[in-house]
């Protein structure tokens, strides 16, 4: 019984000191910058502004066949308590895609140099940032029966 008790005590802790990390915007410096990719014969390009206040500011646009597919406008912000990132897509012509009073948001849960993992609340969402080889990825993943569907965005040109 003494076991299970001290086992339950170190989960607790360990668990209370992971919800207390704390973050920064300066965590996330490597994502600063413009670069292209190539993605399903189309070109992606990302663009993310140095850390003003307590907010960063992106925007990701797709192009394909002589078109702009779609863009995302992207702010992290640095709250009290969390990191969060918010987006929202747009199609050509600025027409958005959510509800006018809704983003998509994301709270930072890992960081490490060179790497960055956002999550949805619901835990069925992730975005990371991250460099492999030289290259920067950014990842959109979604939970499905019980595995992780990854689709990456390598952009491997930079300014």
């Amino acid at each position: 019984m003494k076991n299970i008790l001290l086992a339950l005590v170190c989960a607790l802790a360990f668990h209370t000191v992971i919800a207390q990390q704390e973050f920064k915007l300066a965590d996330l410096d490597f994502i600063v910058g413009s670069r292209y990719g190539e993605l399903d014969g189309g070109i992606i390009e990302e663009h993310w502004t140095p850390p003003t206040g307590n907010t960063m500011m992106g925007a990701f646009k797709y192009h394909k066949n002589g078109k702009d597919v779609f863009y995302e406008f992207l702010v992290i912000e640095k709250t009290d308590t969390a990191v969060i990132m918010r987006l929202r897509h747009f199609s050509h012509g600025l027409i958005g895609w959510e509800e006018k009073d809704f983003a998509y948001q994301f709270n930072l849960i890992k960081a490490a140099p060179e790497y960055a993992l956002f999550e949805q609340q619901d835990g069925k969402v992730r975005i990371a940032f991250f460099r492999r080889d030289g290259v920067f990825i950014g990842t959109h993943e979604v939970l499905k029966n019980g595995a992780w569907e990854v689709e990456e965005f390598p952009f491997d040109r930079e300014k």
